[in-house]
């Protein structure tokens, strides 16, 4: 979903000939995190559903509505912003403004279309009925994301190694 976020955000640049700049690209940036972040209220909210003992087609069903009203606060409060930014601002900051509003439209479609759409394809396929998610507390996710790796008993091989990485640095700009 996020690569066809992309290809549409491009896609609609390049109809539009549009310059490049790095506000522009400051706009992508924002728009991939805004994309991640409604794809995972939509997993949250899925996830919630099957702690709830909900089907896993309930549960798609339910996930995408609940969290369809946060995702559209979210993206059409961004987009209200966008459209002062861009009949007020200077011509950098349009085009941020521009570049973020076409993907906060692309996002509303991936979000709501494409990945609904790969969820309910993988769901049909599911043998089990069931979806593996990350655990959800936070003891189940520290132990399933952090090795035990003494870090504080490394610490002086670190301060070497950036003792020497500053060292190198210095003399590349010295040089």
């Amino acid at each position: 979903a996020l690569a066809a976020n992309m290809v549409i955000i491009l896609g609609v640049m390049a109809l539009n000939e549009a310059t490049w700049t790095l506000p522009g690209i400051a706009g992508i940036i924002l728009t991939i995190g805004m994309a991640v972040d409604a794809n995972v209220l939509i997993f949250e909210r899925i996830r919630e559903e099957l702690e709830n003992k909900a089907g896993i087609e309930a549960a798609i069903r339910l996930g995408y509505d609940k969290a369809l009203s946060t995702i559209l606060d979210a993206n059409i409060t961004t987009m209200i912003i966008c459209l002062i930014l861009g009949f007020t601002a200077t011509a950098d900051i349009k085009g941020f403004a521009v570049t973020l509003g076409i993907g906060i439209c692309a996002t509303l479609f991936t979000a709501r279309f494409c990945t609904r759409t790969i969820s309910e394809y993988y769901a049909a396929g599911v043998k089990h009925k069931t979806l593996t998610m990350m655990p959800t507390t936070v003891e189940k996710v520290r132990s399933a994301l952090s090795p035990n790796i003494n870090w504080i008993g490394m610490r002086k091989k670190f301060f070497v190694a950036s003792g020497i990485a500053i060292a190198i640095g210095l003399g590349l700009v010295v040089m």
